[in-house]
This record gives structure tokens, sequence and C-alpha cells, in this order.
């Protein structure tokens, strides 16, 4: 817990060392200084780090409601949580810089660290808090930052700097949507070939309207000042089925449509004859491996028949966001300055994916079952020996009904029969009732308060208390229980009534018969007999989970930052320091109800696993600015922390300018930093969950007949029983079981970090200014799982048991997707990555005869990003590559951004170039990325003095993405990247801002 006597007595030690000082003082306007990557203000000191700035500018070119489509286009940054995922989404939106992940990311406002935006125990900040209308800039800091800002600044810090002193009214409005072309030939011929319906040939979709307010000015003949805002989002949502690339569910890449095998009509399936001891009469009727569809009311050969299940989900969700509130600060004294400040996130932001189905938790059911018709129970139960019960008996009373399963019950306990429940496994896709749906719902208050001030002519003061409170609930819609699944079709006659067996015995009064087995219809239309029970079906059978929780960080600093009177023998000017102490307190409670704990919906994987957990942190930390001479000053940074987990940490850094002329100058830093594991690494429970893999490589792919990719020999090693080889293993959703949870016993990670640059500003070239900066990242002790696909590929090769042990095997089919079956990817320190590259940053202004042009852009080079996934493991390299253990994310080895802007009167032009390399696939699927080049248009236009409009399209050209199935669940949405290449074609906006 915090101790907060620490708090008062820090608190105390400043003030009282600053305000009698500061009384004394003569008048003097206090001015708070944000410097990314220093508390140091003094401006002999250059920064060592390089900072790329994204203006206030940029982001009105772009146009987006949304501030994470803006910092994505930075090749530094690699997609995170993004609106436009469905399936994997948690609702919020965050940043991941060098791709090292959103937990490696600090993300700071105005100096000051964002709190965790979730409340499952994750650590990264939701930039869907950020108000975009007071932003003056945002400045992207490359290495690694903990002796500055403490645990998590391992990739960098990414700070918004707010422009909390603004004056006068400001209001925007912006609307926007997306337009495309759906014109792709191979898709579309597809499509055709499967009889699935097309994408319209031109769709605008995805209407978004922004409206923000803001205002500021002084109170009380300047002593004070009050800035205020309030932002509105509302976006609509976009469906898959609206776009070639989202109309079906591509498979081998994007030669096929795939899908399901939990189909609309129902799969049933053979689970398990053989093993249980039946054997078949007459083969004729039924064999071993059958595999059926119902039509009518029979079963047929299912022939591979799938389910088209993308249409239905989400290609971006629809968003409700407010932000609000203030920015306030008052001069106590002539020293001393008192500041407060308050915001507010109301957001929703619900996802939507495809109908929910029975997702094989129905495993067997009574030969007895009332809805079987003839050839159906003959064929499931009639021409099996040792298999019990007559075809659909009936009784005069439930009493007759219960003593005929009690005696059913006897005939297996003296072997006269082996069973009669037949082993047959559902797959029934519930399209009589809704799509699945999230409806997430965050509420956030961050309030900070603080006093900062001179003690002096040289040093100066800042102690300071936030406090983030995170509030959350969900609601997930039009899942299927499995309990009462198993109560709606254990079904038995009474009085010519199909009865459920629950009513009988009290079990569940209020069961009602669910009938998988009358009027199959074609196509995708379902079940008739489910169709005549809604909605009492879909309401008995579909219940909904809550989820409920809540997380709070709260941080209490205290600082002063001065010069000293120690300096370097002909240094210009003395020693600058900053020392400071910070305390942190986070804590996270995640409540899913009863039934999602239980796990008790179809096709969920697994349970939603409860959370409860927190840990505290004391930091000291130094800072020391040094200059040496007029063109070299050096900067030194440490950072040492206590938790109460009994982890220490420490973090150091060491960076140096130097002017060498005055067209060029260097900058270079090393730096280590620390990642404390967050607490759902920590204290999250194990349960199971699922990712998307590449099929079974023991397996038969039930649809393309493809044998298995590995020997009979590499298969046992997994766990394969040999009479399951070549069987079917394939996923309906290639999404396998794995089993996650948290450790308590993780170690901090750890970082070394070298940047060094090169700033050119050529006098003999006015307005050039031309920056070269290497990075390089190195993880180690890294917190996060043996990727499965990497445990399967190593245990096939190998044997080892260091993977193999990881991996276990349904005993019934041998699946990794049937339950128990799974692939164990729990939390541990295992992985060592590293990153490295160049960043070219160049800005030209010139004067041409058509009047003044800015040309400025990034690109960047990654030189390597390798991971060694286990210690002794070969380096994996991932730079120009992306899948299997390297990760979803693609990472070209270039990347860029560019933009030129002419100013001619009441007009500015602006012209964007994006551009992404290509990238070479590790999955099965054979698709690599080419190339992407993307141009942006806008203009903006001053009617007037305070009045201006801005109108400008992003993908200008409506470039169509790669589609690829191995694409999955997020960050793939619908057959790609949409978070990476611009998926939803060309984005067109419109802008109104007022000013006085």
């Amino acid at each position: 817990m915090v101790n907060l006597n620490k708090y008062l007595l820090s608190a105390f030690a400043v003030f009282a060392f600053s305000v009698p000082s500061a009384i004394a003082q003569e008048e003097e306007n206090v001015e708070e200084v944000i410097v990314t990557g220093s508390r140091i203000t003094n401006p002999n000191i250059v920064s060592s780090s390089q900072v790329q700035v994204v203006t206030a500018a940029d982001i009105e070119n772009r146009g987006a409601v949304r501030i994470e489509e803006v910092l994505n286009d930075l090749p530094q940054l690699a997609p995170g949580q993004i609106a436009q995922t469905a399936n994997g989404s948690n609702g919020t939106a965050t940043a991941n810089l060098r791709n090292l992940g959103c937990s490696r990311t600090l993300v700071l406002i105005n100096g000051k660290r964002m709190a965790p935006g979730t409340v499952n125990g994750g650590s990264c900040a939701d930039l869907s808090q950020v108000p975009a209308l007071l932003l003056k800039r945002v400045e992207v800091l490359t290495g690694g930052a903990s002796s500055v800002y403490g645990s998590d600044a391992i990739a960098g810090v990414v700070n918004f700097i707010l422009d909390d002193s603004f004056e006068g009214f400001k209001a925007s409005a912006t609307n926007s949507f997306y337009n495309h072309e759906n014109d792709n030939g191979k898709l579309r011929a597809l499509h055709d070939s499967y009889g699935y319906k097309k994408a319209p040939s031109s769709v605008t979709e995805g209407d978004s309207l922004k409206l923000s307010v803001a205002f500021g000015g002084s109170i009380n003949d300047g002593q004070g000042h009050i800035t205020g805002f309030i932002e509105h989002v509302n976006t609509n949502p976009i469906l898959q089925g609206a776009y070639d690339g989202g109309a079906c569910a591509l498979s081998g890449g994007d030669a096929k449509c795939g899908g399901s095998s939990t189909i609309p009509a129902g799969r049933m399936y053979d689970f398990g004859y053989k093993k249980a001891g039946f054997t078949p009469i007459d083969t004729a009727v039924s064999d071993f491996g059958f595999d059926y569809k119902l039509v009518g009311d029979e079963y047929v050969d299912r022939a591979g028949t799938l389910y088209n299940y993308n249409p239905t989900n989400h290609y971006q969700r629809p968003q409700d966001k407010i932000n609000a509130g203030f920015f306030s600060k008052y001069s106590i004294t002539d020293k001393a300055e008192v500041y407060a400040d308050v915001r507010f996130t109301k957001n929703q932001s619900p996802s939507q994916i495809a109908y929910s189905g029975t997702f094989g938790d129905l495993r067997s059911v009574p030969c007895y079952n009332a809805n079987f018709s003839e050839q159906i129970y003959n064929a499931v139960c009639g021409n099996w020996t040792g298999m019990g019960g007559s075809h659909a008996p009936n009784f005069a009373t439930g009493a007759e009904a219960l003593a005929y399963i009690s005696a059913l019950n006897g005939q297996v306990a003296d072997e006269s029969i082996i069973a009669y429940a037949a082993p047959i496994r559902s797959l029934k896709r519930n399209v009589e009732g809704g799509p699945r749906t999230y409806a997430t719902k965050y509420e956030n208050i961050t309030a900070t308060l603080g006093m900062r001030g001179d003690i002096n002519d040289d040093w100066r003061y800042d102690v300071s208390y936030q406090t983030s409170q995170v509030d959350y609930s969900e609601e997930i819609q039009n899942d299927l229980s499995i309990t009462k699944l198993l109560r709606a079709t254990n079904v038995i006659n009474v009085a010519g009534v199909p009865t459920c067996v629950s009513v009988l015995d009290g079990t569940d009064p209020d069961c009602i018969p669910y009938n998988l087995f009358s009027g199959g219809l074609p196509g995708d239309g379902g079940v008739q007999a489910i169709h005549d029970a809604n909605p009492d079906i879909q309401t008995y059978m579909a219940i909904p989970n809550f989820i409920l929780g809540d997380s709070s960080e709260t941080i209490f600093q205290a600082y002063v930052e001065g010069t000293t009177n120690v300096s370097i023998p002909g240094a210009p000017d003395a020693i600058s320091a900053v020392f400071g102490y910070e305390s942190r307190e986070l804590e996270s409670d995640y409540r899913p109800d009863a039934s999602a704990q239980a796990a008790d919906r179809t096709g969920a994987g697994g349970p939603i696993v409860a959370l409860a957990g927190g840990y505290d942190v004391d930091e000291y930390f130094v800072e020391l600015g040094v200059p040496v001479t007029d063109a070299l000053n050096l900067e030194v940074g440490m950072r040492f922390a206590e938790y109460s987990t009994d982890q220490d940490t420490d973090s150091f850094k060491l960076g140096a300018y130097y002017q060498l002329n005055d067209d060029l100058s260097v900058r270079g830093t090393l730096q280590t930093a620390t990642r404390h594991g967050s607490i759902t690494e920590l204290y999250r429970g194990q349960g199971s969950s699922l990712t998307d893999l590449d099929p079974d490589p023991c397996g038969t792919d039930p649809e393309s007949g493809e044998g298995p990719t590995a020997t009979l020999e590499q298969c046992r090693n997994t766990g394969l029983a040999d009479a399951d080889y070549g069987s079917d293993l394939k996923s309906p959703a290639d999404q396998y079981n794995i089993l996650t949870g948290g450790n308590p016993n993780l170690r901090p990670e750890e970082s070394d970090s070298t940047t060094l640059g090169v700033v050119w500003t050529p006098s003999n070239v006015e307005g050039l200014t031309l920056s070269l900066d290497y990075f390089d990242i190195t993880v180690e002790d890294r917190i996060g799982t043996i990727p499965a696909q990497t445990s399967i590929d190593k245990c096939l090769a190998t044997g080892a048991a260091t993977f193999c042990d990881l991996i276990e095997r349904d005993p019934i089919m041998g699946s990794l997707w049937v339950s128990p079956g799974q692939i164990i990817t729990t939390n541990t320190n295992v992985a060592e990555t590293n990153t490295s590259g160049f960043d070219i940053i160049f800005d030209y202004t010139l004067n041409t005869g058509l009047g003044p042009v800015d040309i400025k852009g990034i690109s960047t080079i990654v030189d390597t990003d390798t991971l060694i996934v286990l210690p002794g493991e070969p380096e994996l390299e991932c730079a120009g590559k992306y899948g299997s253990s390297c990760g979803k994310n693609p990472t070209p080895e270039f990347s860029g951004n560019y933009s030129a802007e002419l100013a001619k009167g009441d007009f500015n032009y602006v012209l964007g170039l994006r551009y992404l390399g290509e990238t070479d696939t590790l999955n099965s699927d054979n698709i690599d990325f080419e190339a992407k080049t993307y141009v942006d248009a806008t203009v903006k236009y001053s009617w007037s003095e305070n009045i201006n409009f801005t109108i400008g399209a992003s993908n200008l050209f409506d470039e169509d993405p790669v589609y690829t199935s191995s694409a999955g669940t997020a960050p793939g949405n619908g057959n790609t990247f949409p978070g990476y290449f611009d998926a939803l074609g060309t984005y067109i906006f419109l802008n109104i801002s007022v000013q006085y």
C-alpha cells in the first residue's frame, strides 16, 4: 500500500523550503516547460535524444477523428488496438512504438503518465482519452526512458502536449466517411464460384461526426487561468460483407473461400464410436468417421459444406465517445502556483462478430431423443452394436420416462450395453438468433492537483498528486449457454410432447427443447424447427454474460530542478540537476459473472477469468545536465525503484550533444530501461483462450483433402496417437485452444538502448534541416509466452520436452481445438528481442513562384528485428517479415511518411505520401505483402480570420490492401490488417473550425 507518511513528509519538505523563499523573491511569472525525455529546463542543455514531432497542423491535415490513426501513419509505430478490429478488440486505442507492444510504450499527457486504460490488469494507456482540439503537438521519443519516467518506457515515449493555457474560444466539426470501389476481379470471381453474395460495386460507409469545443481565459487579473474542453465522437459501423476483401473468409492465402464447418443446417460427426467400442451393423447405413449435415429431417454427407461467417463481422466498430475536462492554475504567491486538472471520458465501442453456434460443445445425444427422425436414429444409434435406447419412445407420464432412463443406466452399469447416448458432435450455427456482440463501456476520470514554483533564482519545485479511476462494463450477447444446450437436447416424448428431461426431474423447469434435427433448410437458412420455436428458444438458450470492473492508479510525485554551484572548469554554465521521488499504486478488479467464469458459453474457448490484484512502487530519480563547452553538453540520469512485489530495479542514462559547427551536430544516448510485470501478467488466473494457427500439421484438411505435412514420428512427439494421424484435426475456424495465465514470480524486463544521430542544418541551404538517427533496443528477460506455433514447430522438429510438454491433445480425437486439447502459453521471462535501424527526418521550407512550400518527412529503415524464443534457441529474423513467431504485425525494412504544403493566399494545399515496404510471410499461406504507396491530399481555406474550412482525402486512389487468410483476429480483421494497410478505401473528410 501507499506510504502516506512518506507523501506528507515529502510534500511538507518541499512546501516548507519553497513558499517562504517564493514570498521573498521579486515578482516573476511561473511558466511550465515541457521537454520530452528530460525534466531539465536549462536552455544550455540541448537534448541528446531524437524526438519526432507531430504538429497540430499535421493532425488537422489528416482529418482523422481518432488520434491513433495519425500516430499509426508514422513508420516508428505499429498498429495496436484500433477501431477497425472486432474479434480481439477490447474497445480502446493504444500506441505500439517499434512494434515492441503497447505495454512497452509509455504514454504521457503534458509530461505526466497516463493511467492504464483497461480494468483487466494491463498497463496500456487508452488514447481515446486525449482531447485532440487542445493538442499543440505530439512528441515521440525512441529508446529507453525509464530513468526519467519509470517503468514501461522500454521502446520509448509518446507525449501529448496540450495547450493548457489556451486563451479564447474555438470549435471544430469534422464529418468523415470511407468510399470504396469493389473492383477486385479475382475475389469477386471467387465469391461467384462459391455462390456467395458479392459486395456492392461501390460503397460509402463508416460515417463519423466529431464535434469539439474549447475555451480558456485568465481569472482574477491574470493570477490564474482556466481552460476547458468537450468533444463528442459518433461513428457508424462497417460490416465486412460491404467489401470484396471481407465478403468471404479466405482460405489458402487468397486462393479460395474457406469458412467454418459450424454450419446453419447443423453438422454432426463421429466423435469416438470406435474408441467407445461400437461397431456398425450395416456400413451402407453409417460407418466410422461419418460427417453429416441436416437436410430436411435426414442426415446426408456434409461433402465439405462450410459457413461463410465473415459478412456480419465488424470491419469498423461503432463508437460513441464523450471527452470533457478542464485545466487550471492559480498563483497563490508570486513564486507558488497551484494547478489542477480533471479529464473525463465515456467511451462505448461495441464489437460484433459472427453468429454463435454449438461449436462442438454438444458431444453426445441420447438415442431416445424425441426429435430424431427414423433415418437419423438409424444412422447414429440403431446401426451400432452396443448402443441402447429405442427410437422416440412415448410415455404417458414423466415418471415413466424417468424410469425408462433409469433402466438404461442400469444396462450400462451391468454392461449389457455400452451406452445409450450417441457420441456425435454438433457444429450448428445459430443463424436463427442474432450475431454475437460485445457491448463495452469505459468511464475514466483523471484528476491532478499540484503546486509548483521557484525556490530561489536557481531552483524550482513541482509537487503533484494524480489519481485515475476506470469503470468498465461489458455485456456479451447471443452466445449460447452450454448448460442449457445440453439440457435442451436431452429430450424425451411425454404424451406425444417432446419434453426436456430436466423439466421432468426438476433440474430446470424452464427448459425448452432445442430441435437440431427437424427441417434443415438449404443454403444458410438454418433449421426450420428452431425458427418455429423463436423467440422463446433464443431467450432460453442465448443468455447474456456481464462483466464489471474497475481499476485505479495514484501517483504522488515531488521533484526539484535547477542549477547547482558545481561546474566543469571552462564550462559556460554550472551543472543542472533534478532530484525527485515518485510513488505509484495500481489496483485492478475484473469481475465476470458466474456463467462467464464457469465457461458456460459455446465457442468461448474457456472461462473469462476474474482478476483482483495490485502493487505499489517507490522510486527515486536524479538527472544531471552537464555543460562541458559551448558546443558540448552531457546528460546523466538514474532511477531506483522498490516494488511491493519484492522486486528492485534501476535504470541509467548517459547522453551527449555536440555542436561540431554551425551546420552539423551529433547526439547520442546509452540507456537502460525496465518494465515491471503488469497486474494481469502477474496475477491473472489460468484459463483457456483461443489463438489463430496454421492447420494442425498432423491432420488431413477435410475441405482440401491435403494430408499431414509432418511425419507420424514427428506427430508422436506432440502426443498424437497413431490411430489419429491423418484424421480431421482442423479447427472449423482455424482457432485453437491455448492456456493463458499470470505468473507472480516474473522478473522485471530489462533493456539496453543506444541512439546515435547527426543533425545537419546547412547554412548554404536556408530552411533545410536533416537528421539521421540510429537506434538499437535489446530487451532481455522479456515477459511473454512461448508462442503456440513455436511450440508446435519446435516439438515436431526436435521432440524437446521444453516444447512438447506444452502440447496437450484431446484424448478422444487427438485435436487441439476440442477441449481439453490445448497448448500452454502462460507467462514467463523467456524471450530476448532486438530491433535496430535508422530514422531519417527532414524539413525544408523554400520560397517558390507559387508561394512558400514546406516539405518534410520521415523514413525508417529496420536493419534487424530479431527474436530468441528461449535461451540457446536460434535467432529468428523478423525484419521484412510477418507471421508465425514474429507476430502478426508486418515489419517492413523500409517505410516512410512525407508531405508538401503550399501556402497561397487564403488557401493551403497539402500533398502527402505514405510508403510501406514489402514484407514476406512466415505463415503457410504463401502470401507476401507487396509494397504499398498511399497518396493523400488536403485543401485548407481561410474564409476569414476566425473561420477555416478543410477538406481532404487519404488513400486518394483507393488502393486495395493485401488480403490473406492468415490475418485472423486482432490485429487482423476481414482477411487483412486494417491498422497497417488502408483497408477501407478512400477516407474523405470535411472540417469547419472557428476560433476567437
